[in-house]
């Protein structure tokens, strides 16, 4: 089995909603249950911005850790 088959499947997301007149809150999630806040901004380009950049460091920091926890074992 390669590494790619080894590791958990990650589900990752986020969530963009406007909550008043310019102001948009983000939430985003590694598992499709749990949401984290990610915060609001002011701007749908600056909300939607801030979503990818919370998921990719999220997957980066999961990737790594998986990546560890193997070579541990």
């Amino acid at each position: 089995m390669d590494r790619q088959n080894q590791g958990p499947t990650c589900f990752l997301r986020w969530t963009v909603q406007k909550v008043a007149h310019q102001l948009y809150a983000v939430a985003a999630t590694n598992n499709g249950f749990d949401y984290d806040f990610v915060g609001n901004f002011g701007t749908l380009t600056e909300a939607n911005k801030a979503g990818r950049q919370y998921v990719c460091d999220r997957s980066h920091t999961l990737i790594k850790r998986n990546t560890l926890e193997m070579e541990a074992a």
